[in-house]
């Protein structure tokens, strides 16, 4: 029994990471009705539009501060962005809760991990758009300079996402070709 719950775990192991690399095809540029849709800022004073970020590297997040692992993602997001935000990086945090009965759970999130990039509400046509019919969370996705998606994660492993995330952001800050 114990040998069966190991082979379990390290196959559930080896799938979220296989999950989390999912890449989209190459070249998957923005659609350009996505970059132009505006989702809500958390504290609604303005709006967030993925077209406002061409020519900088954009790290999207969709997710939910009910979902520990989007809570683990967000805190690495913030360190990324702390790090790499002056060499070019952008980082949004879409959530996909509702904006009546969730806006204060998301906001002390926010404010008591002291998130220091943009968060807001997911627009609709953003969600369809990007999840692409999974409806997971967290999913991040890295977007050069030219509007590609340079890749895609897809659930989130504290072991090994970070360093995933970190080396993908490094190599498309570094290429100026996309």
């Amino acid at each position: 029994m114990k040998r069966l719950v190991i082979l379990i775990t390290v196959y559930l192991l080896f799938w979220q990471v296989l999950v989390a690399q999912a890449n989209p095809p190459p070249s998957q540029t923005v659609p350009e009705k996505i970059l132009s849709a505006e989702s809500k800022s958390l504290d609604g004073s303005a709006s967030i539009k993925l077209a406002d970020y061409k020519g900088r590297v954009v790290v999207v997040a969709i997710w939910a501060s009910w979902c520990d692992p989007c809570r683990s993602t967000m805190v690495c997001l913030n360190n990324l962005n702390r790090e790499f935000g002056s060499q070019g990086l952008s980082i949004v945090g879409l959530t996909t809760e509702a904006m009546t009965s969730d806006a204060d759970k998301v906001r002390a999130f926010v404010h008591d991990s002291k998130i220091d990039f943009g968060i807001g509400w997911i627009d609709p046509e953003v969600e369809k758009g990007l999840m692409m019919g999974r409806d997971v969370v967290p999913q991040i996705f890295v977007i050069s300079r030219k509007g590609i998606i340079a890749k895609r994660f897809v659930g989130w492993n504290s072991d090994m996402m970070p360093k995933f995330l970190r080396t993908t952001v490094e190599e498309v800050l570094a290429d100026p070709s996309q």
